[in-house]
């Protein structure tokens, strides 16, 4: 086998990689754009929740807008938890994966280099 095979496995490898963690870095941002609009959703009802209550007379009313905004608050968090989550579900196999690809593929690109191939494997340079 020709010692050159390596380094082209090796930069294939590494491409790979490099993808796979360009993907994760995608994957973390858009989680976190879609966190952040969770976030931005849940200000705009509790100023509209708020704006409401400042009208109420009625302690029952007062006291059913202060559960409503409880649970928004409550929702929006939970919200923000999931898609927390569902992102680390995905990034940490992906990164990981990535890394070994990276590190695979130095590995080979060092054989692929090594002055004089690699006779006890029958690797020829030439």
């Amino acid at each position: 086998m020709h010692q050159g095979w390596f380094q082209i496995a090796g930069l294939a490898m590494d491409f790979a990689g490099v993808m796979l963690l360009a993907y994760e870095w995608l994957v973390g941002h858009l989680a976190q754009r879609r966190e952040e609009e969770v976030a931005a959703r849940g200000v705009r009802e509790m100023k509209h929740l708020e704006f409401a209550q400042q009208s109420v007379r009625d302690e029952r009313m007062a006291a059913h807008y202060r559960m409503v905004a409880a649970r928004t608050e409550d929702r929006v968090r939970n919200e923000g938890t999931e898609i927390r989550q569902q992102g680390h579900r995905v990034r940490l196999p992906v990164f990981v994966l990535a890394m070994f690809l990276i590190a695979a593929g130095f590995l080979l690109q060092m054989l692929g280099s090594w002055p004089g191939g690699l006779p006890g494997f029958a690797i020829t340079a030439n």
